[in-house]
């Protein structure tokens, strides 16, 4: 008798023994799982601010090589230093021009300012050589008894503005003119056209009175 209960008292143990043998290597398995999970999430969110840390100082020298391109390129067309930059005319009018028809071109023949060469004398007309904002001006002089002319600036054909001038007694000598601020874009032709007919455009006998003008003025 005594015997079973030992015998069986031994089972009991034996069995607790395996149960928290087991128990206990479970917990240790599923900890050792944890800890892998937990120390691979950390790995992951070590690489992923490093790429974070990568993508702001990428985008800072990105911003500021945009910022360096931008002000070297506004320095540039301020300062002259630019090939494109470097675009102005003014043409004047070295003879009358009577009766003019309506919608001819008026041909300013002779060059002061030709930077750029888009001016061409032989047409009159100004050919855009850079992209960018201009002003654009034209000047119409006049002077005596009955004289007047009626102008306007075109670009591709389209009036801009206009300008214009009369005199109504022989000692007057007036002078009527317009300017505009326009962007232009390469390849774009700019001349300035007589609107009325029967005009008159005057020249002046050593300075220009009826001239034509443009400068570039930024990109």
């Amino acid at each position: 008798m005594e015997t079973c209960i030992i015998i069986r008292c031994l089972l009991i143990s034996l069995i607790a023994v395996v149960f928290y043998t087991t128990t206990a290597f479970a917990h240790a398995e599923v900890d050792d799982f944890l800890l892998q999970r937990l120390s691979a999430l950390e790995s992951k969110h070590r690489d992923l601010q490093n790429t974070i840390d990568i993508q702001k100082k990428e985008l800072h020298e990105l911003k500021r090589t945009c910022s360096s391109q931008e002000t070297s390129r506004y320095s540039r067309a301020l300062n002259g230093s630019a090939e494109y930059a470097r675009i102005s005319f003014t043409a004047i009018l070295n003879h009358d021009v009577n009766d003019p028809n309506q919608h001819q071109t008026i041909k300013f023949n002779q060059v002061i300012t030709n930077e750029g060469n888009g001016y061409d004398i032989h047409t009159g007309v100004f050919a855009c050589p850079e992209s960018g904002m201009y002003l654009l001006s034209v000047f119409a002089g006049e002077r005596g008894i009955g004289g007047g002319a009626w102008v306007s600036i075109r670009v591709n054909s389209v009036a801009v503005v206009e300008a214009v001038v009369e005199t109504f007694h022989d000692k007057q000598d007036l002078q009527g003119g317009n300017v505009v601020l326009k962007r232009l874009n390469k390849g774009d032709t700019v001349w300035v056209e007589a609107i009325g007919n029967h005009d008159h455009v005057e020249r002046a006998p050593t300075v220009g009175i009826t001239t034509f003008s443009g400068v570039y003025l930024y990109p």
